[in-house]
């Protein structure tokens, strides 16, 4: 991730590192200080990961304060207003936004102790702590491996990491679709 430059949030707001985007979905990883409004991500569905801190809130006027815990997906749609609180300095978090009717994420994470096995769904995985194997690829904290639709089997390591699977939002279709 030292690789990837900072920039801006949409709104200014604060700054995020992209990791990965096409037309119907990114990945990033954003750098979170004080409290700050997100920015708006119309028709899209966001997955939100926090990395490391302790933990935060995710307000809005119309609906029930969202808790964040480390390591916890919290999913809202991009166009709620949504206002982060961090219960207390600075924390990053690990974020997939997809295009709604188009694209679906599923973000899990996982504590690896050993192999695990990988199935042709999961386009990326982040490597939150720890090194992680796969194929002939080495991730560090940090690193994604993006991931063909054709790949499948084992991830190796002693870490912690984030595994995104995208699925066509199709209707009744649990396929899944080639991220590169």
């Amino acid at each position: 991730m030292a690789g990837l430059a900072p920039r801006p949030w949409r709104n200014g707001a604060g700054t995020t590192r992209l990791v990965h985007a096409q037309a119907t979905w990114q990945l990033s990883v954003a750098e979170l200080g004080e409290e700050a409004e997100f920015s708006l991500f119309a028709g899209h569905d966001r997955a939100f990961t926090l990395l490391d801190g302790e933990g935060a809130k995710l307000e809005s006027a119309d609906h029930a304060p969202l808790p964040c815990h480390p390591l916890v997906p919290a999913l809202f749609p991009g166009e709620r207003i949504v206002r982060y609180k961090p219960a207390g300095g600075p924390a990053r978090a690990f974020n997939v936004i997809t295009l709604r009717g188009v694209v679906r994420a599923e973000v899990r994470v996982a504590s690896l102790a050993g192999a695990c096995r990988v199935s042709s769904h999961t386009a990326a995985i982040f490597c939150v702590r720890g090194q992680i194997t796969i194929g002939a690829d080495i991730l560090q904290a940090g690193d994604t491996a993006l991931l063909s639709r054709t790949c499948e089997g084992d991830v190796r390591g002693d870490g912690l990491a984030i595994f995104t699977s995208l699925h066509l939002a199709v209707q009744g279709s649990d396929e899944s679709f080639d991220p590169r």
